[in-house]
Order: C-alpha cells, then structure tokens, then sequence
C-alpha cells in the first residue's frame, strides 16, 4: 500500500521519542529560536472544516464539498499545551487525508501511538507541513486545507483518486517534537581533541590537531543539554558527521543527508565506540568522539574507511525514544 506522505515526496518515518527537551537550559533554548517559515493563514475556507465529534479519538471532520482555496490555509481544532513547533525539526503527526472535492477519506493512520508520520519539517516542500505546523504546540490538532498547487503542483495523484483541480485537506494531531539542533550550556574544548567549526548552514567540519590520534578512546562535550540521558539499549535521534583522523575526510553525514538519523545505541547495531560516547549523553547535547580503531572498525576496510582509522564523531543529541 502506497503511503501518501511518500507520493507526496514528504519523508516519513514513524518515530515516537519522549525527552525532546529537557528543564531549563535546553528548554529555554528551544524556546528562543525563531520560526523558519511563515505560519499559514487562518483562512475563511479553512474554518468551514468542523469537529463532528470532539470526544472521538480519532478526529470525526465534516467540510462542505467542493472546498477549496488560492492559498494554504490552516484552522486551529484543539489547542496543545507542548513545546510550540519552531519548523527544520522531526514532528511527529497523527494524520487523516481527505479529498477536498468530495470528502474521500484517502488515508489515516490509527491515533493510537502505533503508526504516526514523523515528518522533517522545513520550508519549500510540497505541501508545505512547515507553514502548516509552526507556531501550532505539541497536543494541537489543526486541519490544512492545500489547493491543487499547493498540494501536487496542480498534476492530481491518480494513484489517490485526486484530479488537477482537487484540493487536499488533511488533519493532523501533533503527538511529539524534537530538537533541531543540539542546545544548551557551551562548555570549554578541551586540549588534544579536533576544533569544530560551523558552516554558515550549521553543519560541523573539523580541524585535527597535529600529532598522533589518542590510543584510548575520547570525549568531549561541546554543548551540555539538559534533557534526558541517553541508557544503553535506547533508541537516539541525532545529527551526526563521521571524520577520518588522519586526513580530516567526512566520510559520513546525517546533516548532508538534509534529516536526522535514528538508531538503537547498543553494540552490535553500533561500533563501540559510538555506543560508549553516547551512554550518558543527554538530550540537547553536541559530543565530540575520537574513536580507536579497536572500538570502530578495526583492522577491516568499511567502505570509504580505511583498515586502522582512527574515527572522529560530532553528533547533537535531539531526543530518545525509550
């Protein structure tokens, strides 16, 4: 079965983390970055979209058909009381799609917790879930009206029944938000480790300090959250780049990639290395690891990695899902 946020061209991942932000620090950081995108109107078409039902777990919507607009619009169903949705993050949705011309429910998921949409929101993608969800709070339940432009660039989905000229409305109910970046305390670096350095975008690069890699493996904190641990055996949300020590070569990015990655922290779905610097990093975190070959990927080639690499990570720590 085809999923509509992958017509769509919007990645979908189903994500379900708890601890995106922690007390204070982290919390207070979060809150004071600005929106990416510009929040869509509450237009006059959109606020003819009705709750049927308020006590349904799964929203029971009722619109007059045809429904349409010239521009995205969005009406507020249910007010949350979470972090606000600040745009360029992973939120995580409950979702209904409907046909706008004729009332077609096209697909849902369950409202349960088992199968939500985690989506990378960010500005310019086709339909725009940025304008759509910032500025909205985690628990808020909004529905979107999109026209046909706005939705699949005026061509339909034949796939979903949807003709040139149908818009798409979809309501959504948003169940969690993650960090978009690593936020917190700055700490000092400390001596011996590589320098990081920001690009203009925000992704890392390094600069290696002369002299043999370390024969142990290293860690260093350069942003301390203030969110939850990560434990062995949880599931992390995280941007990350790999380094190769004896060169300075990326070899690895999930910020190249353009979302973050998810993945157990435990040995054997990760090298050792990567596990032991993660253990006890907390929620709103950036790390630095210099991994010894004896704790990353030995003796071995591993694609672009040659055998004997010294490793060095920089990752930010965005959430767990326990």
């Amino acid at each position: 079965m085809k999923k509509i946020f992958a017509t769509l061209s919007i990645p979908a991942l189903v994500l379900a983390l708890s601890g995106c932000a922690g007390a204070a620090t982290t919390e207070s950081a979060y809150q004071a970055l600005p929106s990416v995108c510009e929040a869509a109107p509450a237009g006059n078409n959109a606020k003819q979209i009705k709750l049927a039902d308020e006590s349904a777990s799964k929203p029971e919507v009722k619109f007059p058909t045809p429904l349409n607009s010239d521009v995205t619009e969005i009406v507020q169903l249910k007010a949350g009381d979470g972090l606000e949705i600040k745009g360029g993050q992973l939120v995580d949705v409950d979702f209904i799609a409907y046909n706008g011309s004729n009332n077609e429910e096209l697909q849902s998921s369950s409202f349960n917790g088992a199968d939500p949409a985690s989506l990378f929101v960010k500005s310019g993608e086709t339909p725009d879930f940025c304008s759509a969800l910032v500025g909205q709070k985690v628990g808020a339940t909004v529905a979107v009206l999109f026209p046909p432009k706005d939705a699949h660039g005026g061509a339909g989905i034949p796939d979903f029944g949807l003709g040139a000229e149908d818009a798409m409305i979809f309501v959504l109910k948003i169940s969690n938000a993650w960090l978009p970046r690593a936020l917190g305390a700055d700490q000092p670096a400390q001596a011996g480790f590589p320098t990081v350095i920001k690009s203009t975008d925000g992704i890392p690069g390094i600069n290696t300090p002369s002299g043999d890699a370390p024969a142990e493996l290293k860690v260093e904190t350069l942003i301390q959250g203030s969110g939850d641990a990560i434990a062995e055996g949880d599931t992390a949300i995280v941007h990350y780049s790999g380094f190769l020590w004896s060169d300075g070569t990326k070899f690895d990015s999930s910020w190249d990639r353009g979302q973050p990655a998810e993945f157990e922290v435990a040995s054997g779905s990760l090298i050792d290395g990567f596990v032991d610097a993660l253990v006890g990093a907390k929620v709103g975190s950036q790390v630095v690891a210099v991994i010894p070959p004896q704790l990353g990927y030995g003796d071995q080639d591993n694609g672009s990695i040659p055998a004997n690499s010294t490793l060095i990570f920089v990752v930010d720590v965005l959430g767990i899902r326990k």
